[in-house]
């Protein structure tokens, strides 16, 4: 009987984990979207500018920075849970 006593803590931690996880994919993604811009927004704003080659060493410096971004948000949630089971395991 004891062991029960537990189960509504344990999955009202696990709705929160869940909802926690689900507001940091939503904004990562939404963070991770294109600014959206009207057509007159977008013909006072962007002018043309002179379009030059990309070099190797820049096209690898682009892929690089593509990595980084996409896996951040990744490793942060792994992160989070890893620190959140290591704590639960102390108590």
């Amino acid at each position: 009987m004891h062991a029960t006593a537990h189960v509504p803590r344990l999955t009202r931690a696990l709705r929160r984990l869940i909802a926690g996880l689900a507001l940091v994919l939503a904004v990562s993604v939404t963070a991770s979207l294109p600014p959206v811009a009207t057509p007159a927004q977008a013909s006072s704003v962007f002018q043309p500018q002179e379009i030059r080659p990309i070099d190797d060493a820049e096209r690898e410096r682009a892929e690089k920075r593509r990595n980084v971004l996409l896996f951040f948000p990744a490793g942060a949630i792994v992160l989070v849970i890893v620190l959140v089971l290591t704590i639960k395991r102390r108590k």
